[in-house]
């Protein structure tokens, strides 16, 4: 931030197309090649570059970079801006900004799909399982993760209906989708869940943690 803030740094962007060339450019050589200016790209990568002397760096000193750079515009505050919001500047942010944040990465995927305007909850049928709203709506979040990544922990805090929400998923796997399941719980809660099951109208399919850690079990 220091180095891009010295009065003989100018910073430009040109963004009226996709520019990718990289070069380095002295006064009586150019290096042009693959290599980012970034700590990987100079030193730990495997990049291809080419040293040109004299000539060819005063052609695309003169040529090259002068056209881009008089088509660019001034970018020098916005990315001194942008490295003070970043990690490496020293902008403080309020505990709300820091909770906002956090929550904008949880829901991310979620809301990039309501503003871009696709689908983003899944339409399900009726249920015999009374939800909360709340919990209607981890259901439908919890099958669009099935749904992308074949797999979804739910991890919601003690008494906001994690079973509940349980429920409803084996409902539409088990009864609607007719597909198997197995519901793994702890030997306290087979009861409860024998129980929660048959409301389903679905064939009991219960492990115990405690079978399922006995040596013999897979014998």
């Amino acid at each position: 931030i220091q180095f891009i803030q010295q009065e003989n740094v100018e910073v430009r962007l040109y963004d009226k197309t996709f520019l990718h060339g990289k070069a380095y450019i002295f006064d009586n050589l150019v290096v042009i090649g693959s290599s980012n200016f970034t700590p990987s790209g100079l030193t730990h990568n495997t990049e291809l570059n080419s040293v040109s002397l004299e000539a060819e760096a005063r052609y695309t000193r003169e040529e090259w970079f002068e056209k881009f750079w008089e088509e660019a515009r001034d970018f020098q505050e916005e990315l001194l801006e942008l490295l003070e919001a970043s990690r490496f500047g020293s902008k403080e942010y309020t505990p709300y900004q820091i909770f906002i944040k956090a929550l904008y990465e949880l829901q991310k995927e979620d809301i990039e799909d309501i503003l871009s305007g696709e689908k983003a909850r899944e339409d399900l049928p009726k249920s015999k399982v009374n939800l909360a709203e709340f919990q209607e709506d981890a259901v439908k979040r919890a099958f669009s993760r099935l749904r992308k990544y074949r797999g979804v922990l739910v991890a919601d805090s003690v008494g906001l209906g994690k079973t509940w929400i349980a429920k409803r998923i084996i409902e539409e796997f088990g009864f609607y989708r007719r597909r198997k399941f197995l519901v793994v719980i702890p030997a306290q809660l087979r009861g409860m869940w024998r129980d929660e099951i048959k409301d389903l109208i679905l064939a009991e399919s219960l492990l115990s943690q405690e079978e399922l850690a006995m040596a013999d079990f897979m014998e």
